[in-house]
């Protein structure tokens, strides 16, 4: 059933289970597929990662071929491990899952997750309302104008023994409300507690 979900699909279940769109479960006695619909326009982190696992496996990232792209997932857990996992919450509860496939579907996009811990907990539920964490990642926030160029590098000043400053080249994931958002992951040299300089 999984490889014919689509928006339609979706929004028709939700009318018959009195809730609206969100989420979809399909169960085996160990798996459970969860397809999320959302925007088109929304990034989700880890998608091109996801296409290209996906064209890697299967030879393509086609949806025609998802029957057996699932079928596969299914009988080579193993695999799943190389795809980055997505949380979402559903009442009140965080669950993650393997991020296994994204579905372009006019103005919407569903994404399929397999989740392989949590069979027990959806096996009432067939329609139901969740948030998506499609961007999830640790993160520093210092204000922008702590940002500058330095000949094609993006550093800031840290303080430290007082006045002295360094200047430390960083990764700016993206600039919000007057802040930048900069991943740890991205910046290893960077800690908790160290002091910045701001400039005005």
């Amino acid at each position: 059933m999984l490889p014919y979900i689509n928006t339609t699909f979706l929004k028709t279940a939700s009318k018959v289970d009195q809730e609206s769109e969100g989420l979809l479960k399909v169960v085996n006695n160990d798996h459970i597929y969860v397809a999320f619909s959302i925007p088109n326009d929304l990034t989700i982190m880890g998608q091109d990662e996801v296409m290209t696992l996906k064209t890697e496996l299967m030879g393509t990232a086609d949806s025609g071929i998802n029957q057996d792209y699932y079928e596969f997932l299914v009988k080579r857990v193993d695999q799943l491990y190389y795809f980055p996992k997505l949380r979402f919450e559903y009442e009140d509860k965080v669950y993650s899952g393997y991020f296994v496939d994204v579905v372009d579907e006019g103005n919407q996009k569903i994404v399929v997750l397999m989740l392989k811990d949590y069979v027990n907990d959806f096996s009432e539920v067939v329609i139901g309302k969740s948030d998506v964490y499609i961007q999830d990642y640790s993160a520093y926030e210092i204000p922008k104008s702590a940002v500058y160029k330095k000949d094609e590098e993006t550093m800031i000043d840290t303080v430290t023994k007082g006045y002295f400053s360094d200047s430390l080249p960083v990764v700016v994931e993206k600039f919000n409300n007057g802040n930048a958002v900069l991943k740890t992951a991205d910046n290893p040299n960077l800690s908790s507690g160290m002091r910045i300089s701001i400039y005005p």
